[in-house]
């Protein structure tokens, strides 16, 4: 007798319909939670994730051009919570137009 593989083989790939999140449910990690017109507001903190969609690089980019002085260096509010300051990225993307 011939084996095959069955859809219950730990090496048989299954495709399974992706599912979209349910209204509510909390979003992906890569979606910012803030949004991206808080660039505009005075003092306001602004999470990694914004700061590179903002500018349109990367989050290692930005880590890259603060460690190079490129970039302005981010605030630190805690041991994981790192912010970019609104007017500083702002005086930064005029600079670099």
């Amino acid at each position: 007798m011939q084996k095959t593989a069955t859809a219950t083989s730990k090496h048989a790939t299954a495709t399974r319909p992706k599912r979209r999140p349910e209204p509510g449910a909390p979003r992906s990690r890569k979606t910012p939670d803030q949004p991206l017109t808080i660039v505009q507001v005075p003092g306001a903190l602004m999470m990694p994730s914004v700061t590179s969609a903002v500018t349109g690089l990367s989050i290692s980019t930005l880590y890259r051009k603060v460690s190079a002085g490129q970039f302005p260096a981010p605030v630190r509010l805690g041991a994981r919570c790192t912010r970019w300051k609104a007017d500083d990225v702002r005086a930064w993307l005029k600079a670099a137009a």
